[in-house]
C-alpha cells in the first residue's frame, strides 16, 4: 500500500470511529487516524446539534397545532 493510501485509510478509520463509535482505538495511534477521529467527533457533535434544533422546531409545531 502506498504511503498516501495508508494515510487516507487511517484518516477514514478515525472518522468512522469518531462518528459511529465515539471511542478512540487504542491500537491505532497514527497521526492521520487522530486527525480523522477529531474530525469525526466534530461531525458527530454538529449533527447532534442540528438534529436537536430540528426536533425543537417539530415539537414546537406539534404543540402549537395539535390542540
Amino acid at each position: 500500500m502506498s504511503y498516501l493510501n495508508e494515510c487516507f485509510s487511517n484518516f477514514k478509520d478515525g472518522v468512522s470511529d469518531g462518528v459511529l463509535i465515539g471511542v478512540k482505538s487504542d491500537s491505532n495511534r497514527n497521526y492521520y487516524y487522530k486527525l480523522g477521529y477529531d474530525f469525526g467527533i466534530t461531525l458527530y457533535c454538529e449533527l447532534n446539534e442540528e438534529q436537536g434544533e430540528n426536533n425543537e422546531k417539530t415539537n414546537n409545531w406539534t404543540r402549537t397545532y395539535k390542540s
